[in-house]
This record gives C-alpha cells, sequence and structure tokens, in this order.
C-alpha cells in the first residue's frame, strides 16, 4: 500500500470514528472535569450544613455514636443501616448516616452534639453522584457502560490515528505543536483555521487524553471485566477487586445493639470501592459478652487517624464484622479495617502496600484519573485535558461542517487501493486485543461500509 493510499484509509477511519464520538466526548469531558473537584464541592456543601450546627452556638460534648444513629433510625422506621461517615476532624459538627428506607438511599447529617437531623437528601440525586453515573454509565446502567466504553475504545482510536494524521512529515515540529505561527493565518480559510486549532490541541493533549481514557477501562464492563479475569488469572487479585466479602466474627448471641442492623447473610455484594474476596473467622466469643457498640469503633478508628474521609459499615448478617474504610480520593493513602464484631479485635487490616502490585498500578492512573494523586496540579491537567477534548470535538465538526456540500456526508473516500500492509494489519489486531469492543464495532462498520459500496454500485 502507497502512504498515500494509508494516509487517505486512516483519514477515513479518524473522519467517521470522530463524527461519532464527538458528542460523547464533550459529555465525558463536562462530566469528568466537575468530578475532578468532588471533594471541594461536597466540602462547601457540607460547611453549609454544619453552619446550622449548636456548636457554633453553645459549646457541649459531643453525644456517643449510637445516638446519631439512633436519631437518624428514629426518622426512617423500619429503615436499614448501611453506613456511617465519621466527622473528618474533631472541629467537624456532623456525622453522615446512611440508610435505605423507602427504597431511597438517604443521606443524613446528624449534629455529633444535639443529634439533630441537619439534612435529609435522598443521595442518588446529589450532584457528584449524578455526575459520576453520566460519566460511567450515562443515566442507563450497564448498558450506558457498554456505550461509553465503546466510545472511549474509539477515542484511543481517534488519537492515534490523530498523531499518524498531524505527523510533521518533513514540515518541522514547530508547525506540530504552534500550528498558528506557521504561514500566513490571515490569509487562512476557516476551515483551514479548524484544522490547525484541532490539530495543535491534539499535539498538546492528546497523550494526556489518551492516559485518561486507559486509566479509565478498568470500571468498564467488558475491559474491566478481562482485566479482574487476568489478574486473577496470574496471581494479581488481591483486597480491593470488586467481587463479594464473606467475613466472619466470632461465636454470638442474637442481641444486635441496634435494630436497624443491616440482617442479610454475611455474603454480600459490594461496590468498586470495596473490598475483595476474603474468608476471615476470629476467635470464639467469651461467655456472656455482647456486641460492641458503635461508639467503640469510633473509638478505636479515631485512634488510628485513617485518612478522611472515613466509611464505617456495619456487620452484615449474625456474625458479621465492621468494616472501616478511608475513601480519600488519593487512592494509595486508603486503608480498611475490619473489626470482630464481639470483641472489637481487628480481623484484617489492609493498606496500600499489601495489595498486588497491578492493583497498586491501576490505582495510581485511578488516582491521576481523579485528579487527587498530586493536589491542584493534577486537576489542572485534569481540567486542561477535558477543555481539550471539548476543543478537538468542536473543531472536528466544524472542518467537516466548512468541507462538506449542502446535504452529504462527504466522508473521505477510499482509496484504489484497498490492501492492508502486514504493520497495519498488526496495529489493528493488537487495539482489537486491547479492546474488545472496538474490535466488534469495528467488524460491524466494515460490513455496513462493504454494504453501501456495493449499493452504490448498483
Amino acid at each position: 500500500m502507497s502512504s498515500t493510499s494509508l494516509y487517505r484509509r486512516v483519514w477515513r477511519w479518524h473522519f467517521m470514528a470522530g463524527l461519532m464520538v464527538a458528542p460523547f466526548g464533550i459529555i465525558l469531558a463536562i462530566t469528568g472535569g466537575l468530578y475532578l473537584f468532588k471533594a471541594e464541592y461536597e466540602g462547601w456543601q457540607e460547611a453549609k450544613i454544619n453552619a446550622t450546627s449548636v456548636a457554633g452556638n453553645t459549646p457541649t460534648t459531643a453525644r456517643p455514636a449510637d445516638d446519631l444513629l439512633d436519631a437518624a433510625m428514629a426518622r426512617y422506621p423500619g429503615g436499614k443501616f448501611k453506613k456511617i461517615i465519621m466527622p473528618k476532624s474533631e472541629a467537624d459538627p456532623t456525622a453522615e448516616v446512611i440508610l435505605m428506607a423507602k427504597g431511597q438511599t438517604r443521606l443524613l447529617f446528624v449534629d455529633r452534639f444535639s443529634a439533630d437531623i441537619l439534612a435529609d437528601e435522598d443521595k442518588s440525586t446529589q450532584l457528584m453522584d449524578v455526575v459520576k453515573k453520566i460519566h460511567g454509565t450515562l443515566l442507563s446502567g450497564n448498558g450506558g457502560s457498554y456505550v461509553v466504553e465503546l466510545m472511549a475504545s474509539w477515542m484511543i482510536v481517534l488519537i492515534i490515528t490523530g498523531i499518524y494524521l498531524w505527523w510533521p512529515r518533513g514540515k518541522g515540529w514547530r508547525h506540530v505543536f504552534l500550528p498558528f505561527l506557521t504561514g500566513r493565518s490571515s490569509t487562512t480559510p476557516a476551515r483551514q483555521g479548524w484544522k490547525r486549532l484541532h490539530g495543535g490541541v491534539g499535539a498538546w493533549v492528546g497523550l494526556m487524553v489518551l492516559f485518561l481514557l486507559v486509566t479509565g477501562l478498568p470500571w468498564t464492563q467488558a475491559w474491566g471485566g478481562g482485566f479482574k479475569w487476568l489478574s486473577a488469572a496470574i496471581g494479581q487479585e488481591g483486597p480491593g477487586q470488586e467481587w463479594v466479602v464473606t467475613l466472619q466474627s466470632g461465636e454470638h448471641h442474637h442481641d444486635d445493639h441496634h435494630s436497624g442492623l443491616s440482617d442479610g447473610l454475611s455474603e454480600w455484594q459490594i461496590n468498586e470501592d470495596d473490598e475483595a474476596e476474603v474468608t476471615l473467622t476470629s476467635g470464639e466469643k467469651g461467655a456472656g459478652s455482647t456486641a460492641i457498640s458503635l461508639q467503640q469503633v469510633f473509638t478505636t478508628v479515631t485512634a488510628k487517624a485513617f485518612p478522611a474521609p472515613v466509611e464505617i459499615s456495619p456487620p452484615k448478617g449474625d456474625n458479621g464484622v465492621w468494616t472501616i474504610r478511608s475513601m480519600i480520593q488519593d487512592r494509595p493513602k486508603r486503608e480498611t479495617l475490619h473489626l470482630d464484631k464481639w470483641t472489637g479485635e481487628p480481623v484484617m487490616h489492609i493498606i496500600f502496600a499489601d495489595r498486588p502490585f497491578l492493583e497498586r498500578l491501576t490505582s495510581y492512573g485511578i488516582a491521576i484519573h481523579e485528579g487527587a494523586l498530586f493536589g491542584w496540579f493534577n486537576q489542572l491537567l485534569g481540567v486542561v485535558a477535558a477543555l481539550g477534548v471539548i476543543s478537538l470535538s468542536v473543531a472536528g465538526v466544524a472542518m467537516w461542517w466548512k468541507r462538506r456540500p449542502k446535504g452529504q456526508m462527504a466522508a473521505p473516500p477510499l482509496p484504489a487501493d484497498r490492501r492492508l500492509s502486514a504493520g497495519i494489519g498488526a496495529v489493528i489486531l493488537a487495539l482489537a486485543v486491547f479492546l474488545p469492543l472496538f474490535a466488534a464495532s469495528l467488524v460491524i462498520a466494515l460490513m455496513l461500509d462493504k454494504l453501501v459500496q456495493a449499493l452504490k454500485q448498483h
């Protein structure tokens, strides 16, 4: 295949994929950019609620954690206690209790000093929860997650093909990174200006966007499922994967401290931020012992000074364990502790160094993806990448709109020489293996392309 034929073929792929991906790229960029500031937004939101606490007016002693839970349970009799988020510091006047009640996940801010409910919200309508669902599933569950993964896969292909198309080919690297400083821009047609913007932005942010796309793949359905399978196959499965937990305390009596504690099976499904499949059994409970209180759990956790926010989940079933997790967005700083329900003794304590190498590597990538690994500069890079994706999408569509004859798609024509070189075939095969949804969609796209060409010939 000649270089001209290859260029035209790559341009056609880039064009078709770009029109398909552009609207989704803008959605993912906007939601991803907003989510970079999750901690700041939720801190601002919480500060408004905390300002109504009695602590600001009348200094008083904090109530036991069990009183705070009782107050929340009294708001929703028959509700199920899911978790409580500890105050971030001694100066934080509220604890956050999460309940399942009336078919909703309720988030209650409870005053530590008066046990009053300062705010009661549907957690699923929280701004950052909605932003995260749009970013990950387009508010469409698993089906939406597959769509997001498909679009992300094609965005990876777009970046790779874009690099090939924008390669200088003897024009010099100034043309690549500073395209508006080369040539006479005052006489440049509008479409050529959009092209320079598209190429220049891609040159500056392309690799950043590529990194964010790859680090987002572990959250997806097909790629993420394959990654988990591979991790298990090579012995890299460990604490932190999205599997099932079986944790057991010692022998027990039926004397839960709170009627609202979860009464499901000891085997329970957990979300993406929770722990991996483990089976633990603590020592036998001594005669006459009772379950430890929530306040005792608070006291134990406070002494260990886990990075905030810290979530405490109750024992699952009659003989489960208390689970304490630091959910700081900087994932390498996270810790997890499981406490025996009857004695309060540690059953398992997991720190970042305990996790397999592959999971640690993935955690670094996720922390960067969320703008949490190295402070404000990480957030700044994320914002630049998000603005870059929006600029690339808008400029790409504008280029097409300026070029197309009215009422026509005007896709770049297929080259006369349709053979693929061994090198290009190897690249396509590698991408197909790495991105399974790309591979499936490529087969469908090629079949449709052949059908369209056949219809044109008749």
